[in-house]
């Protein structure tokens, strides 16, 4: 059974850009090939804030009503483990097209909610009446609204279903089942059952001591394994189970939702290694900011950081067979990609103002300011619908106050600075200077720009993604935000944008960092000596290092202004150069043209200064020697992309 697909793919009537691949994936996870269970990893969708991921839960919700039971939980305001399981046992009925029973689980809550005596005689006599005397449902109705005083739904359905198995055979014998479980587990421990009760209460009953809360939650979801594998995987109701049970929980770097996920894998390895390839019909969609995935694959627990449209989509379920053949881990965190240029074009073509090449200007603007981030594409894009006129570039829209100042920014930066402290932001707009966080780190070390005891807010996973060179970087459009406030700091503040750029460029110069050397040799307004030295190397440099250099330097911030033409400037940056001396000027020309497109709030309208970038090339390939071909190329690559702009 696959996942319905909607017209919109989310509740509020918005297309759900971009995320269709991670449908997929959870698609063949949830699907049960023969009606059966197979093992399951969690989940873990990662993304710094404003990625989506809570869209993505609220779509993949929208898509499973219906069709399979599902639960939906916050983990921001998580209840302790025990009462957490219980809501989510509650939603996982109230979705489901058939009442599900939960014996087990619901015998253990039973007794973990009692006051039992300290004398262990007296207290297992105590555990086995109050088992008795919960057949009636509304007894346990009673029992579990008081456990969820929150909850939407503790009703008829609630004692209907989720209580179904302690009432449905006479005499509350199926209760006295529920309760032999927790003696052998599905593991053949051989324990009295009674005994194993009464722990438990005494354990739910200190949920302060890390220790016996961490019991209590694997012994309570392995309580509720048991009972959903009993549902899906025995019985009349089997063949119609094509779909798991799906739990979807936002934010689980969150300090609650730990114990409770931790709890979790527990009670699934131990079932498995008491029963090799034992399973439960449970899909857990989870979704980071980046310290929970970070943390699982560093202590070995996951696979690496899956790029979902990377693996090869050849067989009929390639992301559960990348699964398996890296070894089946509890976790399987995969990366939330940014939007693409096309899918960005889908969303301006919403807006229904612009076409040609104005919608290609519109488009481009907003993938090199925002990276493909999504929050910040919808922020702007909503900005875009209710100014006057048809804005297409994006620094004026944006205006000239900081972007971190006071309404200035129209929340582009508000996800990511949320909980960051004054002194840790202004750290974190100076460390917006370097290029990756190793960078950043060196600076918060050893500069004395920035102040080192707000390191590990500054540091947090949740700002710093992984880039495709291995390194972490600040998503593009907080790293913009942030370097345009560095550019507003005033000359006499200490790390000011001069000052930090200079700092790198002498420390990676002493370090023989050429690439870091000259790009931020270029963001201090060096263009003479980032041309000159690049110029050298064109004569004995192999053309590719060469040209992989230029892309390196050329990507640096700047500070220009602008309002002026951009081949004025192109002109004005490189006017120290003899028109004749070939090929210096050419290079000086590509490396102030190529700086000046590199910068995302300039001019949209490119066609000329492509054209420029293009005639460089051409001036230089001679120049290149056995490189002549590429540079042609590279020509080419520009005068087609001029016909996009205007």
């Amino acid at each position: 059974m696959a996942l319905r697909a909607t017209a919109t793919g989310t509740g509020d009537g918005r297309h759900l850009f971009g995320r269709e691949p991670a449908m997929r994936l959870v698609r063949e996870f949830a699907d049960r090939p023969g009606h059966a269970s197979r093992p399951q990893p969690v989940l873990l969708f990662t993304g710094p804030r404003g990625s989506g991921k809570t869209a993505f839960l609220d779509a993949l919700a929208d898509r499973l009503h219906g069709q399979g039971p599902y639960a939906r939980l916050d983990c921001e305001v998580l209840d302790p483990a025990r009462l957490s399981l219980a809501h989510i046992a509650v939603e996982l009925d109230r979705h489901a097209p058939d009442p599900i029973a939960f014996p087990r689980f619901v015998a253990g809550q039973v007794v973990a909610a009692q006051q039992l005596d300290v004398d262990p005689g007296i207290a297992r006599l105590e555990a086995e009446r109050a088992l008795l005397e919960h057949r009636r449902a509304d007894r346990l109705r009673a029992l579990l609204g008081g456990l969820l005083p929150h909850a939407e739904h503790v009703g008829r359905r609630l004692a209907d279903g989720v209580l179904r198995g302690l009432v449905s055979w006479r005499h509350g014998h199926r209760a006295v089942l529920a309760a032999d479980w927790f003696g052998h587990q599905d593991r053949d421990l051989g324990r009295d059952p009674l005994d194993v009760l009464v722990e438990l209460n005494r354990r739910a009953r200190t949920p302060q001591n890390q220790d016996d809360a961490r019991d209590t939650g694997e012994l309570l979801w392995a309580a509720l394994l048991a009972d959903l594998r009993e549902e899906f995987d025995r019985g009349t109701r089997r063949a119609r189970r094509g779909l798991n049970c799906a739990l979807l929980l936002d934010d689980v770097d969150s300090p609650a939702a730990k114990p409770l996920l931790d709890a979790l894998v527990r009670a699934r390895r131990q079932y498995a290694a008491h029963l090799p390839g034992g399973c439960d019909p449970l899909t857990v969609v989870a979704t980071s900011r980046g310290k929970r995935s970070g943390a699982v694959i560093a202590t070995g627990e996951a696979s690496p950081l899956r790029d979902i449209e990377r693996i090869e989509a050849s067989g009929p379920e390639p992301y559960y067979t990348d699964f398996t053949e890296h070894g089946g881990k509890p976790w399987y965190p995969v990366r939330l990609r940014d939007l693409t240029r096309d899918e960005i074009g889908n969303m301006v073509d919403e807006l229904g103002r612009y076409a040609g090449n104005r919608k290609n200007r519109v488009g481009a603007a907003i993938l090199r300011l925002t990276g493909g981030h999504p929050g910040a594409t919808r922020r702007l894009l909503e900005e875009i619908r209710v100014r006057p006129g048809d804005p297409v570039d994006l620094g004026p829209l944006l205006g000239d106050a900081p972007l971190l100042g006071p309404g200035g920014s129209f929340g582009l930066a508000e996800p990511f600075r949320a909980g960051l402290a004054e002194e840790a932001l202004h750290d974190l707009v100076t460390c917006a200077a370097a290029r990756h966080q190793v960078e950043a780190e060196r600076l918060v070390a050893h500069s004395g720009l920035a102040a080192s005891h707000g390191a590990r807010a500054v540091f947090a996973p949740e700002l710093w993604v992984p880039a495709d060179d291995g390194h972490h970087v600040l998503p593009p459009v907080l790293r913009r935000v942030l370097l345009r406030e560095l550019a507003a700091r005033p000359e006499q503040e200490p790390a000011n944008w001069t000052a930090v750029h200079t700092w790198f460029r002498e420390t990676l110069a002493d370090q023989g960092d050429e690439v870091g050397e000259l790009y931020h040799s270029l963001a201090v307004g060096e263009v003479e000596s980032v041309a000159r030295r690049l110029n050298t190397l064109l004569a004995y440099s192999d053309l590719p290092t060469w040209l992989d250099l230029l892309a390196a330097a050329t990507a640096a911030p700047n500070r220009l202004d602008h309002a002026d033409p951009q081949l004025d400037q192109v002109r004005s940056l490189a006017d120290w150069t003899h028109p004749g001396a070939a090929p210096q000027a050419a290079v000086a020309r590509l490396v102030a043209a190529r700086w000046i497109a590199a910068d995302p709030l300039g001019d949209s309208r490119r066609h000329a200064l492509y054209l420029e970038i293009a005639a460089c090339y051409d001036e230089i390939a001679p120049h290149s020697g056995s490189g002549l071909a590429t540079l042609r190329a590279e020509s080419e690559k520009y005068r087609r992309w001029s016909e996009l702009t205007d």
